[in-house]
């Protein structure tokens, strides 16, 4: 599921800077971390089947807001896609550096591809009041499930769960599931 939702990201990213221009190139710019890298590889994906180059800057973490907001500040064209950082939403549209997605987000169905907490936390400024996005989610932190075998193992409450549910008691194969565990 959540790598469905990374390409569907990653897609969907891909496909606004191409709209944006008519260079044979794109320059992408992140942190240096496993994501990036999973998007410099699946770039390659992309200029086979477009023709347009991805050229991938990765700046390790240490280095990366500084990085980023020196080149921002001065207006630098170096890159054509910043991966910002989830924190930088509110400081980056203030500055300017960031450009009104709301309608693009809308028209390329942009919502029906992600939660819509995923899009309040991680697009969406100011919060709660306008619903204007400034961002597109590439990834939107792991959503990841971990179950305490003490309790699935517990005969109590495998008991419990059959007596109520009239199932055994496992990890959930549907949301239902999840939502009676």
């Amino acid at each position: 599921m959540q790598t469905k939702i990374l390409f569907r990201s990653l897609a969907l990213t891909f496909s606004f800077s191409a709209l944006l221009q008519a260079e044979e190139s794109i320059s992408i710019c992140w942190a240096k971390w496993d994501p990036s890298s999973l998007l410099e590889k699946l770039s390659q994906d992309f200029t086979k089947s477009t023709g347009i180059a991805v050229k991938m800057t990765q700046i390790p973490w240490e280095n990366y807001e500084q990085v980023a907001f020196t080149n921002l500040s001065a207006k630098s064209d170096v890159w054509d896609i910043l991966v910002g950082d989830s924190q930088w939403l509110g400081r980056s549209v203030r500055e300017g550096h960031y450009v009104d997605l709301t309608d693009w987000v809308a028209k390329n169905g942009v919502e029906k591809n992600m939660t819509a907490a995923t899009l309040k936390a991680y697009a969406e400024y100011p919060k709660n009041r306008e619903r204007k996005y400034w961002a597109v989610p590439l990834e939107g932190d792991g959503i990841a499930f971990a179950y305490r075998t003490d309790l699935f193992a517990d005969s109590a409450n495998q008991q419990a769960y059959k007596a109520l549910y009239g199932k055994d008691l496992a990890p959930p194969d549907t949301l239902g599931d999840l939502l009676n565990i």
